[in-house]
């Protein structure tokens, strides 16, 4: 078992240099040690070529975020485990060999990991630093003995995995807007195969700062973290509910000081709950600004489609974004191929760099899936053409759909909102005459999507449905809700018409 440190680092020269001598000097040491720096500008380069010439350091052009720069280390890794911790951490010079110990008694284990605590001098006497060690003691029961689950408890600062998983799953997904809830992501799709993880009673010191400042950053950002973890999994909460949380923060700090007896610790578990809660709801914010937000979860409607109408052995996923098709594909037992017109994607398969327009394959594909992409493309005549060329035996496509025609009732088309990134929208007709003129035969075409609010309005009493509609305009006209339309998408189902 051989291990490959990986640290990423932005403008925390001084702090890596103690990171960096407690790396090197392990007991067990690291086949290979690198930093990769998130396009610092404080020296570290000059730092490490001078004082730890045995170091690869790798330089981002530009400011991506940690869970890029790890996934960006973990590609020149040559050990079987990825080891990682973070430029603030100082771990003890038995952390690899505990690490090794953890493997060989958790044979299981696709990644095992420890806890952090702050310096001894700062959790004899500072809040935060004791209310941090508290949450992971008390709450998370880690520190004391080993804990395993699907997942265990554990952050990246603190973390070892088996390499051949870790690229199995495509490493850390880099759509998180924040250093945060990338590692319980990473985690929760290591153990998706049955694999276990492990947090053993191994820490490392955090020489991050501690002050309410600090503090109510972190949780903040712990919750916009936690908020689209929770959308990747299908359980993110409603506006409803998240806000009558914030809104019970004050009983939460009552029952707080009921159940551990310490005024500060049921402050700052009032606190973390009200800006984590906080945290929440601006990530629904951040959500619908994501030009593709659609790619952090899978849409069920898509994978009934694939599971309904794939066919033969082979398929290409034109557009695989975060890869949701592709691995469900993987499982179904197609041999698959991804396209994305977007550089540095890291799925669970290779992905080629290309455009619809021109596409490097010579041969046809049994099965093809072409979801929201051709929308985009500017010669949609050139698109259909190589859908056509590369289709063996089923095409199945997704497109908005542009007939809002029932929406008139209501007085809302006004607000129809078009996505700025579209060329077009498609009207069922029009789109069953082109895939005809391109050389397809229909197998499917059907309207799929949310049922538009307003609809809503027919299932009340008379006496409401005015006030419900009167009520929705005004929020279309103060732009809390957009209309894209009474059903969203077009999804099409085609075979080659020989």
């Amino acid at each position: 078992m051989s291990f490959s440190v990986v640290i990423a680092t932005h403008n925390r020269k001084e702090k890596l240099r103690d990171c960096l001598t407690a790396v090197t000097q392990q007991t067990r040491p690291a086949s290979q040690i690198i930093v990769v720096d998130d396009a610092s500008s404080d020296g570290t380069g000059t730092m490490i070529a001078a004082e730890f010439p045995q170091v690869e350091y790798i330089r981002l052009a530009e400011n991506r975020g940690p869970a890029a720069a790890r996934n960006e280390g973990a590609t020149l890794a040559k050990g079987t485990i990825l080891a990682f911790t973070d430029d603030d951490c100082k771990p003890p010079p038995d952390w690899l060999d505990s690490l090794q110990q953890g493997f060989a008694q958790y044979p299981r284990a696709a990644a095992i990991g420890g806890i952090q605590k702050a310096p001894p001098h700062l959790l004899k006497k500072n809040r935060f630093a004791r209310y941090e060690y508290f949450i992971t003691t008390r709450i998370y029961q880690a520190g004391n003995q080993p804990v395993t689950g699907s997942p265990a408890p554990g952050g990246t600062n603190n973390l070892a995995v088996r390499r051949q998983l870790f690229q199995q799953i495509g490493g850390f997904d880099e759509s998180f807007p924040v250093a945060a809830g990338e590692d319980a992501d990473l985690l929760q799709r290591l153990t998706a195969n049955g694999c276990i993880t492990v947090c053993l009673p191994l820490a490392v010191t955090h020489y991050q700062t501690y002050t309410w400042a600090s503090f109510r950053r972190q949780q903040y950002q712990r919750g916009i973290g936690a908020g689209f973890f929770l959308y990747k999994q299908g359980r993110q909460k409603s506006f409803f509910w998240e806000t009558a949380g914030l809104l019970a923060t004050p009983a939460l700090w009552g029952q707080n000081l009921f159940r551990y007896r310490n005024w500060s610790i049921a402050f700052l578990h009032a606190a973390s709950h009200f800006y984590q809660t906080y945290g929440r709801l601006r990530s629904k914010s951040l959500l619908r600004q994501q030009a593709k937000v659609w790619q952090l979860a899978a849409s069920p409607t898509k994978l009934a489609y694939l599971k309904k109408f794939s066919a033969g052995a082979s398929a290409l996923d034109i557009g695989c974004g975060a890869g949701h098709y592709t691995s469900y594909l993987q499982q179904a037992g197609f041999s698959v191929t991804a396209v994305d017109i977007k550089p540095n994607i890291r799925i669970a398969a290779p992905v080629i760099q290309a455009s619809l327009n021109a596409l490097p394959f010579a041969a046809p594909f049994d099965t093809v899936i072409c979801f929201d992409v051709l929308e985009h493309e500017p010669n949609e005549q050139q698109a259909l053409a190589e859908l056509r060329r590369i289709t063996g035996k089923r095409l199945i496509l997704s497109v908005p759909n542009a007939d809002d025609s029932r929406l008139i009732p209501y007085n809302l088309t006004f607000k129809h909102h078009i996505d700025k990134t579209h060329q077009r929208e498609y009207f069922v007709d029009e789109l069953q005459s082109k895939l005809k003129e391109a050389g397809f035969r229909i197998l499917a075409l059907q309207k799929e999507g949310a049922v538009h609010p307003a609809v809503l309005a027919e299932f009340l009493p008379g006496l409401l449905q005015r006030p419900f509609r009167f009520l929705l305009k005004g929020l279309f006209k103060l732009n809390l809700l957009k209309n894209n339309n009474l059903m969203a998408d077009l999804y099409v189902v085609v075979e080659p018409d020989e």
